[in-house]
């Protein structure tokens, strides 16, 4: 199915704690707030999201919280980016 890319599309950046972890509540606010603003997707690991430094556990928590908290409301953008040509691939069947 191709879907045409249109409206408000927010590049989400990725919260972390004052740890240095994902902060997976931050993530669930971050999303229900610009839910709230009326947005059309979300775009999630994309260039702002530090993807480089997350590892595949990581990034799976952030599109599985994505994926949750949009529901049916609205389509989930999901970036594959990578500095290796493997882990981009890998990144993809996620």
């Amino acid at each position: 199915m191709i879907t045409k890319l249109e409206g408000v599309i927010p590049a989400l950046p990725t919260p972390f704690d004052a740890a240095g972890n994902l902060d997976e509540g931050g993530l669930s606010n971050l999303v229900q707030h610009v839910l709230k603003d009326g947005v059309n997707w979300l775009w999630v690991l994309g260039s702002t999201s530090e993807f480089p430094a997350l590892n595949p556990r990581e990034r799976q928590t952030i599109i599985d919280i994505c994926v949750q908290e949009a529901g049916k409301q609205v389509p989930v953008l999901v970036g594959v980016g990578s500095q290796d040509q493997r882990e981009l691939v890998k990144n993809a069947e996620l």
